[in-house]
């Protein structure tokens, strides 16, 4: 069970900082030394989502919440690749309706997430 909850805090960190603003996120990135390039944000998510999956038991990998967290990962995968190199740059994550898009998608899996009735003692 604490692993489960580190990792769905983890998740739950992940899926915040792709549903906040461009300018938030560049910061984050910034801090991490990544030169601005967005796509430790879909990394980080993907990573702690298997986390999830491999430590969480059947009915909360099966939940709607957890489904709106692979749709999230899997928006991401879709923007990956080298035709769409521009998204992963600054200007990409500032004003692509990708990301705009994406952090719709990501802030409603992160509500689902939260609302799955674990403990408040997970959110941050």
């Amino acid at each position: 069970m604490a692993d489960t909850d580190e990792a769905l805090r983890e998740l739950e960190a992940s899926l915040g900082r792709l549903a906040a603003p461009a300018e938030e996120q560049l910061a984050y990135l910034n801090s991490l030394g990544t030169g601005e390039l967005a796509d430790e944000l879909a990394l980080e998510l993907h990573d702690d989502l298997l986390a999830v999956k491999g430590c969480a038991e059947p009915d909360l990998r099966d939940s709607a919440a957890m489904r709106a967290v692979v749709e999230v990962d899997d928006a991401l995968q879709r923007m990956s690749g080298a035709a769409n190199e521009r998204l992963w740059r600054p200007e990409g994550l500032r004003a692509a309706e990708e990301w705009a898009a994406l952090r719709l998608l990501a802030a409603a899996a992160l509500a689902r997430l939260r609302a799955g009735g674990r403990p408040d003692s997970r959110r941050p």
